[in-house]
């Protein structure tokens, strides 16, 4: 039927661990990348050299640290997010069930008045 939605949360939910791995390994790479480059900026010395060499790469290894930091984060909001949406589709997958629990009145003791008879 078109008026329904149905989600499978049990899919859902396999893509967490995946996407967690994925921002495990984003972050280890970003902490490795910043021992490099401390290291090659080290190597560098204090001299005119140097001094320029880390002008003109300080910049841009700030801009891609930065940017895989960013990259950590929002992968981390899309974790929190898959979760928020498969507790809210599973909540509201079981606020919908209504279980039967009651049979309904045979019609004879029904509380309505019957319309009366016409001669």
């Amino acid at each position: 039927m078109a008026d329904q939605v149905w989600v499978d949360t049990d899919r859902m939910s396999v893509v967490s661990p995946q996407v967690e791995e994925l921002a495990r390994k984003t972050q280890g790479a970003r902490s490795g990348l910043v021992e490099a480059v401390s290291r090659l900026a080290d190597a560098a010395g204090n001299d005119a050299a140097g001094q320029a060499f880390k002008a003109s790469h300080d910049p841009v290894r700030d801009q891609v640290v930065g940017a895989m930091h960013d990259f950590v984060q929002i992968t981390n909001g899309m974790l929190t997010g898959i979760g928020t949406m498969v507790r809210g589709y599973v909540q509201t997958e079981e606020n919908n069930t209504v279980p039967k629990t009651f049979d309904a009145p045979a019609p004879e003791t029904s509380s309505h008045p019957k319309p009366p008879s016409r001669p």
